[in-house]
């Protein structure tokens, strides 16, 4: 069986958007009324998270201009994970 994973796409939304750094967006977040801890963004820019609130992606969505379907996007999780989630089955 197919293992998929939710995955984020943060990285290249703020490349595309040339935004270099997590602080400038969490600054334009903030400019936006949106609090976000920089370790929080800093987590979501590297995909080293397994849970998000809502209110943040409705902050990042809103200050990036994008809706929540181009933040995440479904893949085929690697194979250390598929054999972990199979050990637990």
């Amino acid at each position: 069986m197919k293992k998929v994973i939710l995955k984020n796409r943060l990285a290249i939304l703020m490349a595309e958007k040339e935004i270099r750094s997590v602080s400038k967006l969490q600054d334009m977040m903030a400019k936006k009324g949106h609090k976000i801890a920089r370790r929080t963004l800093d987590r979501l820019y590297k995909n080293d998270n397994n849970q998000i609130h809502y209110d943040t992606v409705a902050g990042i969505c809103d200050t990036l201009g994008i809706e929540p379907g181009d933040l995440f996007v479904l893949v085929e999780a690697p194979e250390e994970q598929k054999s972990d989630s199979q050990e637990s089955e």
